[in-house]
């Protein structure tokens, strides 16, 4: 008979082979106690007979521990005895019963965490996630093993894979799948798991575990299947990391705690917004990316974009948002929206979490339906953008009948008409003026100048100054000093463009320009430039240093070599005067906006 009195040992006496003890049911071994309920096992040999009040001592003895020892075994799965009193031999615990087990059960793990140590260890997994190395997180806990890896996504942005969960019946089949008996048989063991080959076999039934960063965590610590379970995975994996947390059977799990950390984490890369960007002189267009969420940015963080659109561009505007950095050719966000052409408009956007950005405004923004690689393949090259400032030169031959001659400076008041309406803002376009009249080939008159300007100055004032231009008798019927009118222009353009302007040169005329030199081989006979001006070496200064856009219109369609002229004197725009308009001129020119031309995103705007 044994006895709770730890003076009496006896070391020298033995327990009959496969005994256990009467508290736990633990095999016992050869020490004095029970190493799991710390019953006295073995006492000194009493001498004389056994009384019958010495085993009513023992028998109330023995039942005092088995409660104590089952009331801590339910205090260790839950903070209410009800649904486990069964279990509890002598059956409810009174209050004072119950919060003394619940005192009891805090010393069975010394070393183990609370909830905010366990929120503090999990912290620490998402700060140390990096790009291509990741961290395994095995959980041991009342629902069996579960293997899940942490790791960053494409966008850079903390992700769970998907959990792989191994029951503890798959795992243990001598546990029982009645869900309050296998928590009892959890935290106590049950004897069959005291030899080694069922742990041997339940190994190999535990999901695979990756060759990366291991945490093991085993909760609620104090459950002894639990707790050898843990030790046994991490023992040959000297990397690894184990983790006991206190707690019950209604504690939540490690990987939902870490899921609501990767959740409410601070980016870790900016997210920038992909946008539009036209060139003001050349109308060049380029995709360019704005921060819209710094790196930090915590969830709830709301940022918004000033923006506008593309004159003449409007509905399904794309809004793609970008990780800084990412590797997949999606962006993180591909948004379509429908606004007015030309339209200003304001982005809000709000930061829910690492890879989760909702749109506030512009309002009715939807997922888009296309991949991004069909939209950036309809961004164009460039775009006819009316510049921020510019200069236009009008260039026009005078000579000629008056109905034509009045037909040229008519195109040019309209257009500088619908120009004036277009740019109000004082000084943003100046035009100037360059009007010819034929080269007189008599002598000592060869030299005279044949050009008068107008020069860069408001458009109403140049408008007012063609307007009392009359037309002069065709001299030269062969060509006419339109590499005069070049040169010139050539000259002021140059001094545009070093200024920061857009450079714009409409030329009008019914002849083509004078050679210079003239064709050696005799094949054109038409008479060289007598001031010497060559109107290709004119219009390669116009596109080598004014940049300029040069658009032509000439009085009736040409043929032969007069045609290839009149493509490099406009090679923006050729027109046939009695055919174009105004505004086509203007739109060719980059002047006017092109109501078919779209980019698809949104342009940065001033705040």
């Amino acid at each position: 008979m044994s006895s709770p009195d730890p003076a009496s040992t006896d070391p020298a006496s033995t327990e009959p082979p496969g005994a256990s003890c009467p508290v736990c049911g633990r095999a016992v071994g050869a020490g004095p106690s029970c190493p799991d309920c710390g019953w006295l096992l073995r006492t000194r040999v009493l001498v004389g007979p056994v009384t019958q009040k010495m085993e009513v001592a023992f028998a109330i003895a023995l039942e005092q521990w088995r409660r104590r020892w089952d009331l801590r075994l339910v205090a260790r799965i839950c903070d209410d005895p009800g649904p486990y009193q069964v279990y509890i031999r002598g059956g409810a615990p009174s209050a004072q019963e119950w919060e003394a087990a619940r005192r009891d059960i805090e010393p069975a793990a010394p070393d183990a965490e609370d909830d905010q140590g366990l929120r503090a260890v999990l912290s620490d997994v998402v700060d140390g996630l990096e790009p291509g190395r990741g961290t395994v997180l095995v959980e041991v806990d009342p629902d069996g093993v579960t293997v899940v890896q942490a790791g960053l996504d494409s966008f850079g942005s903390p992700r769970l894979g998907d959990a792989r969960t191994a029951a503890w019946p798959q795992l243990l089949p001598v546990l029982s799948r009645a869900p309050r008996e296998l928590h009892v048989q959890l935290v106590r063991g049950i004897p069959p798991l005291d030899q080694r080959q069922p742990w041997d076999l339940m190994l190999g039934r535990i999901p695979a575990i990756p060759r990366e960063r291991l945490l093991v965590i085993g909760r609620p610590a104090g459950w002894q299947v639990l707790d050898r379970v843990a030790e046994m995975v991490v023992k040959n994996r000297p990397e690894a990391r184990l983790v006991r947390v206190s707690g019950t059977v209604d504690g939540v799990s490690a990987r939902t705690v870490l899921a609501g950390l990767m959740k409410a984490a601070p980016l870790n890369r900016p997210y920038r917004l992909l946008l539009g960007v036209v060139d003001p002189v050349s109308g060049a267009v380029r995709v360019q990316d704005r921060q819209l969420f710094a790196r930090g940015a915590q969830p709830g963080t709301e940022q918004s974009l000033p923006l506008r659109l593309l004159p003449g561009d409007g509905q399904d505007i794309t809004l793609a948002i970008l990780a800084a950095d990412q590797r997949v050719a999606e962006p993180l966000v591909l948004a379509r929206v429908d606004l007015p052409a030309g339209s200003a408009f304001r982005l809000r956007a709000v930061l829910d979490g690492p890879g989760r950005v909702r749109i506030l405004e512009p309002e009715g923004t939807k997922v888009h339906s296309r991949p991004w690689a069909d939209i950036s393949r309809e961004i164009p090259d460039r775009v006819d953008l009316a510049p921020v400032q510019a200069d236009l030169i009008c260039a026009i031959e005078l000579c000629g009948p008056n109905e034509l001659v009045q037909a040229r400076l008519r195109l040019v008041a309209e257009l500088l008409t619908v120009l004036a309406a277009e740019y109000p803002e004082q000084g943003r376009l100046r035009a100037a003026a360059l009007t010819c009249t034929d080269h007189v080939f008599q002598r000592g008159r060869e030299q005279l100048p044949v050009v008068w300007e107008r020069q860069l100055g408001p458009v109403s004032e140049t408008r007012a100054w063609l307007a009392e231009r009359t037309s002069a008798v065709i001299g030269y019927a062969a060509a006419a000093p339109v590499e005069d009118m070049l040169h010139r222009a050539s000259e002021l353009l140059y001094e545009s463009r070093v200024a920061g302007r857009a450079a714009r040169l409409l030329t009008i005329a019914g002849r083509s320009p004078h050679p210079y030199p003239q064709d050696p081989a005799g094949r054109d006979r038409t008479l060289p430039c007598p001031l010497g001006h060559d109107w290709r070496e004119s219009t390669g200064r116009l596109a080598r240093l004014a940049d300029a856009r040069c658009v032509a219109v000439t009085d009736t369609a040409q043929t032969g070599g007069h045609a290839q002229i009149w493509r490099e004197l406009g090679p923006a725009g050729l027109h046939v005067l009695p055919e174009t308009t105004a505004r086509l001129v203007g739109e060719d020119l980059g002047l006017l906006a092109r109501g078919a031309q779209r980019i698809g995103l949104p342009l940065p705007d001033a705040e």
